[in-house]
């Protein structure tokens, strides 16, 4: 990824704090991958809603907030009073 001298700030939502980061012009980064217990991470978006493509990409000269999108993660019990269940 391509950074342009922006400072990039990154909105977990709810996942653990991530620090701004920053670079010269035309210098690479690798966007950080954050975590929050029981969700899976979907990627950063440059809205906090989710709408459109995740970036992957950092247009030069913009600056602003990525917000991180999430799905829950479901774990689903089966009781089968002695029973067996099969996959």
């Amino acid at each position: 990824m391509n950074i342009y001298g922006s400072a990039i700030i990154f909105d977990t939502n709810g996942g653990k704090a991530l620090n701004p980061i920053s670079g010269q012009p035309g210098s690479k980064i690798s966007l950080p991958t954050p975590s929050k217990p029981g969700y899976k991470f979907v990627g950063w978006y440059d809205n906090a809603e989710g709408t459109g493509e995740p970036m992957t990409v950092i247009p030069e000269g913009w600056d602003g907030t990525l917000y991180a999108i999430w799905v829950e993660i479901y774990t689903i019990t089966v009781e089968t009073e002695n029973g067996t269940v099969e996959g």
